[in-house]
C-alpha cells in the first residue's frame, strides 16, 4: 500500500437511520475507543491557548459524539460543527452548526480546525485545495486523526469481526486504511508551507494517524 487509493464507502450510500448504518456508527465509536481518540483530543486541546479552545471548527462532525464528550473536562470549548447532515440532537445548544459541503466554503474563521476520520475521503487534489483555504484564512492550529495506511492495520480490523463489527464496518474500514496516511504525508498533501507551519505526525499501534500542525 505504497500509494493511497480513495474509493466509495458503503456507509455513505445507506439511509442515515437504517439498522446497518446505526451498527456501523456504533462500531466506529468502538474504534475510536481503541484509538484513544478522546484522551488524545483532551490532551491536545488542553495545550492550546484559551482563545483557540473557544474558536474551533470540526470538519465532518457527523453524529457529534466526540467533542461534546471532551467538553466534560474542558468547559471552555466552543465548537462549530460542519457536516452535510443537519445538527445532531446531542450537539450542545450553545455550539454552532453549519449544514452543507464545507469544501465549497472559501475558508474558516475559527482559530483551530479539527478533522476526525474525514480527510481520507478526499483525493489528493481536494486535500491540496482544502489546505490552501486553511492557509489563506485565520486558522492557527490543525488537528487531524485519520487511518494509518499499513497492511497490518487491515489485519487488525478483520479481528473486529470477533467483536461483532458489521459487514459495512469491515468493508469501509479496509477502504479507509487504503486511503489513509503515513509519515509526514498529510501535511504535504495539504500543501502546508514549511515557512509558515510546524507539525508533528505520529502513528499509534492501533492504527491511528495523528497530526498536529500550528503556526
Amino acid at each position: 500500500m505504497d500509494e493511497r487509493t480513495v474509493a466509495p464507502e458503503w456507509l455513505d450510500s445507506l439511509p442515515a437511520n437504517s439498522p446497518e448504518a446505526l451498527r456501523s456508527r456504533r462500531d466506529l465509536r468502538i474504534i475510536h475507543r481503541f484509538m484513544r481518540t478522546q484522551s488524545w483530543l483532551t490532551r491536545e486541546l488542553t495545550a492550546l491557548t484559551p482563545q483557540a479552545r473557544m474558536s474551533i471548527a470540526e470538519l465532518g462532525a457527523g453524529d457529534g459524539h466526540l467533542l461534546p464528550a471532551v467538553r466534560s473536562k474542558l468547559t471552555d470549548l466552543q465548537v462549530c460543527g460542519y457536516d452535510l447532515i443537519s445538527q445532531p440532537l446531542k450537539w450542545p445548544a450553545d455550539w454552532n452548526w453549519q449544514s452543507g459541503d464545507f469544501t465549497r466554503l472559501n475558508g474558516f474563521s475559527e482559530l483551530a480546525v479539527i478533522a476526525l476520520m474525514i480527510l481520507h475521503h478526499f483525493e489528493n487534489d481536494k486535500l491540496l485545495e482544502l489546505g490552501q483555504k486553511l492557509q489563506a484564512g485565520g486558522t492557527r492550529y490543525l488537528l487531524a486523526l485519520e487511518p494509518a495506511r499499513y497492511q497490518k492495520h487491515i489485519v487488525m480490523l478483520r479481528a473486529g469481526g470477533l467483536l461483532g463489527f458489521c459487514k459495512t464496518t469491515l468493508h469501509d474500514g479496509a477502504v479507509s486504511i487504503r486511503a489513509g496516511f503515513r509519515g509526514d504525508e498529510l501535511p504535504h498533501r495539504l500543501g502546508l508551507d514549511r515557512a509558515q507551519w510546524s507539525w508533528h505526525c505520529h502513528t499509534t499501534i492501533t492504527g491511528a494517524y495523528r497530526m498536529l500542525a500550528w503556526r
